[in-house]
C-alpha cells in the first residue's frame, strides 16, 4: 500500500521532490474512479470482517487495475492509505482508476472476477449490520469530456502511473 501524503497545509511551499514536471497528458476522454473506506469507527467483528475480508479482496482489485488494467481498458489505478499530519496511519484508503470511459468501468465493476469478489465480499458483510454497519465507503465517479482535463507528473519513473497507461492504451 502506499501512503498518501497531504502537505501541512494548502499553503504551503510545493517540496523540492515534486517541482520538475515529467510530462503532460491530455486524453480523448476519461472516466476517473476514486473508492474510499473509513472504517476508523469500526470495532470487534465489524473491523475483523471488514479488515481480514474485505480489504484483502479490495486490495487485490486495485492490484489488478495497477497491474494489469490496460486488459479492461483502465490507465492506471492505485491503492492507497491514508497518514495522518503526524506520519501515522488512520484507518481510512482511496483507490483511484482511470479508466477511458464509463462503459470500461461499468464493464469490470459488473462482470470481472476481481471486482465481482470485492462485491460478493462486502454483500456477504453488510447486509447482516444494516443500518448499524460501521464502514463507511464511498464512491465518486467524474467524466472528463476530450479537451477538459491536463495532468502532470511530477519526478515520476517512465512508464508509470496514468503516463505508463496511456502510453500503451
Amino acid at each position: 500500500m502506499v501512503p498518501l501524503r497531504m502537505p501541512p497545509d494548502w499553503n504551503s511551499p510545493i517540496p523540492a521532490w515534486s517541482s520538475t514536471f515529467a510530462d503532460a497528458v491530455e486524453q480523448v476522454s476519461l472516466c476517473i474512479i476514486r473508492s474510499g473506506q473509513d472504517w476508523s469507527s469500526t470495532e470487534g467483528l465489524q473491523r475483523r470482517e471488514y479488515l481480514e475480508r474485505m480489504e484483502p479482496v479490495l486490495e487485490a482489485g486495485m492490484a489488478f487495475l495497477r497491474d494489469r488494467g490496460q486488459e479492461v481498458n483502465c490507465h492506471a489505478g492505485r491503492y492507497m492509505r491514508e497518514i495522518g499530519r503526524d506520519g501515522a496511519g488512520t484507518d481510512r484508503s482511496l483507490g483511484p482508476a482511470y479508466f477511458r470511459t464509463m462503459a470500461d468501468l461499468e464493464g469490470w465493476a459488473e462482470t470481472h472476477p476481481t471486482h465481482l469478489a470485492i462485491f460478493k465480499t462486502f454483500l456477504g458483510i453488510a447486509p447482516k449490520y444494516g443500518a448499524n454497519l460501521q464502514l463507511r465507503p464511498w464512491h465518486e465517479v467524474s467524466l472528463l469530456p476530450a479537451g477538459n482535463q491536463f495532468g502532470e507528473h511530477a519526478n515520476c519513473a517512465a512508464g508509470t502511473g496514468l503516463l505508463g497507461g496511456l502510453a500503451s492504451g
